[in-house]
């Protein structure tokens, strides 16, 4: 029995050796079939491995995408970041140049501050500021920004003060035209524009023109910049002429400011 077994087996192997000596074009003709037969299985097989070869590198291609989205999105954020920083130290550069430049030209002693606080009611005009007594600021000492005049010092502690600005309908400053000398005062009108008064009927005053402190009233010195005639006009009761007055400082924008020493406050003080 194991004998047959043996030689079915060895002529099962020895019949294509036989067949493929004597006869290639059977085998030939074999191979042909049995490769037409399987092409079609083939090919369904390799499309269907090359599809999913596809996927997967689309998945990874996605995944990959998505990554570097998130990336550049934290690179943006953080860009956008670093713009507003960068903007607002140019702001405040600009701003403390403007301050070096009148500082600079001044011939009084300041003390720089910065705006710490400010009154948010609509009937007074106050900022505290972070230099107070021991800072040798004094009550009615003048306040002035990058642009010109701001107001005056009201009240002091140790480390602070009030400064009341040249807006609040308390304020008066005496101020003339730079360009023709004419005389008249300041006064806030809880606003944000300035009106001044007592011009007299034959004054040359004109829209443009530059008004600055002119000395006199025992607080402001002579000469800060206050602002511009944008509007001129006749007094109801006929006797004078008034100017509206566009102030050259942003009283709503203040950040920093600088407290002047003047003579004239050392004289009232003296006095």
């Amino acid at each position: 029995m194991r004998f047959k077994q043996f030689l079915f087996f060895l002529l099962l192997i020895l019949t294509p050796l036989f067949v493929g000596i004597y006869s290639p074009g059977t085998v030939r003709f074999g191979r042909d079939m049995v490769f037409s037969l399987f092409q079609p299985f083939l090919q369904a097989t390799h499309q269907t491995v090359s599809w999913f070869s596809d996927q997967k590198n689309s998945l990874f291609e996605m995944f990959q995408l998505r990554e570097n989205n998130q990336k550049l999105l934290e690179q943006v954020q953080i860009l956008k970041q670093e713009l507003v920083v960068f903007k607002e130290m140019k702001t405040e550069n600009e701003r403390l140049k403007r301050l070096l430049d009148f500082k600079q030209a001044s011939e009084w002693k300041t003390v720089s501050a910065q705006v710490i606080a400010r009154d948010l009611s609509h009937w007074s005009y106050y900022v505290m500021i972070n230099k107070g007594s021991s800072d040798g600021i004094q009550s009615e000492m003048p306040v002035a920004s990058g642009e010109g005049l701001v107001g005056k010092v009201v009240s002091v502690a140790p480390h602070s003060a009030r400064v009341i600005l040249l807006i609040d309908s308390d304020s008066r400053v005496s101020a003339l035209l730079q360009e023709t000398r004419d005389v008249g005062l300041v006064e806030g009108m809880g606003e944000s524009f300035l009106k001044m008064t007592y011009l007299d009927l034959t004054a040359q005053v004109q829209v443009g023109q530059t008004v600055i402190s002119s000395g006199l009233g025992g607080v402001y010195p002579k000469g800060i910049p206050i602002g511009k005639v944008i509007q001129i006009g006749e007094e109801k009761d006929k006797l004078s002429l008034y100017a509206m007055v566009q102030p050259f400082s942003s009283f709503s924008k203040l950040e920093e400011v600088l407290c002047l020493k003047t003579d004239i406050l050392k004289r009232s003080k003296e006095t």
